[in-house]
């Protein structure tokens, strides 16, 4: 009966920590709001949604790697109001 309570509990422990997503906290710097797209380019046509002047937002990727030079920073990949999307990182400040 020990045994089994400790493997439980290593069970539990383990997905515990493998559940966990690790996630930044942004919002947006620019009065006009910013641009969720599903491209990392500014040429993208396809605009998701707007993200608000203050809104908060979960960053997923800081650094994508892919990206067009129409951000003259970096891309983000990030989580709004349920969906998931690129901005450009110039328009934003990161918590923390």
């Amino acid at each position: 009966m020990f045994r089994l309570k400790n493997i439980l509990l290593l069970i539990i422990i383990y997905f515990m920590f493998a559940l966990n997503v690790f996630a930044e906290t942004g919002y947006v710097t620019d009065r006009t709001g910013v641009n969720m797209r599903n491209k990392p380019s500014t040429k993208s046509s396809e605009v998701i949604l707007s993200i608000p002047y203050n809104a908060e937002f979960y960053i997923s990727d800081l650094n994508v790697p892919e990206g067009d030079k129409t951000c003259s920073k970096s891309w983000y990949y990030v989580y709004y109001d349920g969906k998931y999307g690129y901005i450009c990182s110039n328009l934003v400040s990161v918590y923390g």
